[in-house]
C-alpha cells in the first residue's frame, strides 16, 4: 500500500490463530506431518492409469487437509519417497482439469500405516 509520499507504508496485520502445532520442535513436528501423511494416503485405494485420484492425494490436498504448508508436505513427501513409503504417478485429480502427481502408499508404506493404526487402537 503507497502512502501520500509514494513510499511504501506497512500494511495493517491481524493476528492469525496460533498453528496446530505451534511450538512444536521442528524434527517432531515433521514427524507428526510424516505418520498423518502415511494415515491419509492409507484411505486412498489403489489407482489403475487413467483413474481419477483422489484431491487429498496431492500435496496441496494433503496440506490443505493436515492444515500445514505445501512446503512441508513437499518435505515430507520426499523423505517418505526416498524411504520407499510413498510413490507418486501423475493422475487425473477429481476438480483439476489437468493430470498431477498423485501420492500414494508402497507396500511398506501400507505396512507402516497398518502398524501405526493398531499401535494407536491399542494406546487406547
Amino acid at each position: 500500500m503507497l502512502s501520500s509520499g509514494g513510499a511504501l507504508a506497512p500494511a495493517s496485520r491481524s493476528v492469525a490463530p496460533a498453528a496446530p502445532f505451534a511450538g512444536t520442535d521442528p524434527k517432531e513436528l515433521e514427524i507428526r506431518v510424516a505418520l498423518r501423511v502415511v494415515v491419509l494416503l492409507s484411505r486412498v485405494t489403489h489407482l489403475e492409469p487413467g483413474d481419477t485420484a483422489p484431491s487429498e492425494s496431492t500435496q496441496q490436498g494433503l496440506a490443505s487437509k493436515l492444515g500445514v504448508t505445501q512446503g512441508a508436505v513437499s518435505k515430507v513427501l520426499q523423505r517418505l519417497t526416498a524411504a520407499d513409503v510413498v510413490r507418486h504417478a501423475r493422475h487425473h485429480v477429481m476438480g483439476r482439469s489437468r493430470r498431477m502427481r498423485a501420492y500414494f502408499l508402497t507396500a511398506r508404506g501400507l505396512d507402516l500405516a497398518r502398524r501405526y493404526q493398531e499401535s494407536a487402537t491399542d494406546d487406547r
